[in-house]
Order: structure tokens, then sequence, then C-alpha cells
């Protein structure tokens, strides 16, 4: 699905329904102000390999990106996932890669790691608008916790809180908590200033990049 406009829905802005679709591109898309209740998102994604690239996912009445219950190697990339009731994107299934997206202004926070199915994503070179970044959910039970996910090489605005991860889960050392000196947030516009501290600070997550080390967000500064 590519370059379309979803808008005023009463349900998700796109749903695969979990009857068995895999190898899903979903790229350019503006989905926003979708949904009635905290089971609308702007995309529902149950099914395995499942792209999620350079999408705006802005306003749904649940979360921006539903990737539950248990889908395999999702990866998300390059959205701006912002103003959504819930969580910006909630995750519960194995070895998802969440990298250079933007979080900003998700009621419950940017990320959500969901229960004991959540298991080795990758979660780096994201900038966080949200407080707080991260949460988890365990059900009340340990052995229902998240594991062996990693949270690194990602910028939080000053003034925001990391928040909750598993203990079964790593915080990396080289999260930044600085000015992004971005061009205008206000209008969206994520690129970043050239003497932003996020140039050549995120990690090598298999994409593209230029100067020593990929930038945090977005866009790469050329």
């Amino acid at each position: 699905m590519l370059e379309c406009e979803i808008e005023n829905v009463g349900h998700c802005g796109v749903k695969e329904m979990g009857h068995g679709g895999h190898s899903i591109l979903i790229a350019g898309n503006l989905i926003h102000d979708v949904g009635q209740t905290f089971h609308d998102h702007g995309i529902y994604a149950p099914a395995d390999d499942i792209t999620v690239r350079k999408n705006l996912l802005l306003n749904a009445t649940g979360w921006g990106l539903h990737a539950y219950s248990t889908p395999r190697r999702i990866v998300a990339t390059h959205n701006l996932v912002a103003g959504n009731d819930q969580h910006g994107i909630i995750l519960g299934g194995s070895d998802a890669l969440v990298a250079h997206n933007v979080f900003g202004s998700n009621r419950k926070g940017g990320l959500f790691f969901f229960r004991s199915g959540c298991t080795g994503a990758t979660v780096k070179n994201n900038l966080f608008y949200d407080d707080p970044a991260v949460d988890f959910d365990e059900m009340g039970d340990a052995k229902q916790a998240p594991s062996g996910n990693v949270f690194d090489h990602n910028c939080l605005v000053p003034g925001l809180r990391l928040g909750k991860l598993s203990p079964h889960d790593t915080a990396g050392s080289h999260n930044l908590q600085l000015n992004p000196l971005v061009i205008d947030s206000r209008v969206f516009d994520f690129r970043l200033n050239r003497r932003s501290p996020c140039i050549d600070a995120g990690a090598d997550v298999g994409m593209q990049y230029l100067g020593k080390a990929p930038d945090i967000g977005m866009y790469e500064v050329r």
C-alpha cells in the first residue's frame, strides 16, 4: 500500500485481518484522525514481515501502529507517529526493528512492549518527544514480561522520562537526552540542524547513511 491518504474512518486506517497475509509493504501514506475507540489504530499489523516505512500516523483513537498479537519481524522505520490516544507503537511479537522514527504527543507515551511475546526487538535511532518514551506490560506476572529487547542510540528531548523497561530488556548507554535541534518541530520539519547532537550519533541498523555513523531521527544531514 503506497502513498494514500486515509482519514475519518470509523475503525483502523489499514488492517491486515490475520488471515495469513505476510510480507506487506505500507509506505508513504498519511493516515490520520481515524477510529472511535482504543480498538481503532492507524495501522493494525498482526502478520509477519510487515514493513511500515515513511508514513505519517497521526491522531488515531488507539495506537499509531498496533503490532499485535505476536507478529514476527515487523520493520517500522522513518515514520512520524504523533497525537495518538494510546502509545505511538505497541510491539507484541518477536524480532522487530523500530528505527529512525519520530514519536510525539502520543497520550500514553512513545513505545509499548507487550508481554512475553515481545522479544528481540531493536529500537534505535529514534527521536522521542513523548513522556514516557517507553513502557511495558507483564499482566502482573513476571513470567509474562518482555525480554531481550534493546533500546539504545535514541534521543529524548530534555525533561522527558525514559519510562519503564522490563528487567529482561536493555537500555543501552548511548541514549541521549538533549535538544535535537531540528529545524521546526511545530510544522513537522524534523530535519536536523547542522549543529544537532544527533548527527552521527546513531547505530548501524543495516540502512544507508552518510558520515561516520547514522544520524538519529528520520533524516540524514547531507
